[in-house]
């Protein structure tokens, strides 16, 4: 897996392998320290909205969103326009789980959005039909 982030993406080895291997050691980490009850309660705090694991979704979405708008502005033809699609969906997911800036920017949404939402968010997935009732 690094070695394709290292070939294809042109990323250096360190790089390449923290994007090979952080998903898969992080949530075993994540899974160890809620299984042992010592530590079950700050691995449930860092699960919860505008904590750690949020956060560092965010920040990995926005690294994607560089990454790929980078790569559009290099490539040509339908690459281009397939690399900055990837760049748009990726800001779109990471705006998803902040809630749109919401709580940072303490705006409302309409009562309108606000009635068929779950947590009361401007987000499409935390709509009622993608919920079970």
């Amino acid at each position: 897996m690094s070695d394709v982030a290292r070939d294809v993406y042109g990323l250096g080895r360190p790089a390449s392998r923290a994007i090979a291997w952080f998903p898969g050691l992080s949530s075993l980490v994540l899974g160890l320290m809620l299984a042992i009850p010592a530590t079950h309660a700050r691995a449930a705090g860092m699960l919860k909205e505008d904590r750690l694991v949020e956060n560092l979704t965010v920040v990995a979405y926005a690294a994607a969103v560089v990454f790929a708008w980078g790569w559009a502005a290099r490539a040509s033809g339908p690459r281009r326009l397939g690399n900055a699609t990837l760049g748009f969906v990726c800001f779109v997911l990471g705006m998803e789980e902040i809630s749109w800036g919401e709580r940072w920017l303490h705006f409302r949404i309409p009562d309108l959005i606000l009635r068929h939402n779950v947590q009361h968010e401007p987000t499409l997935h935390n709509l009622e039909p993608f919920h079970d009732a």
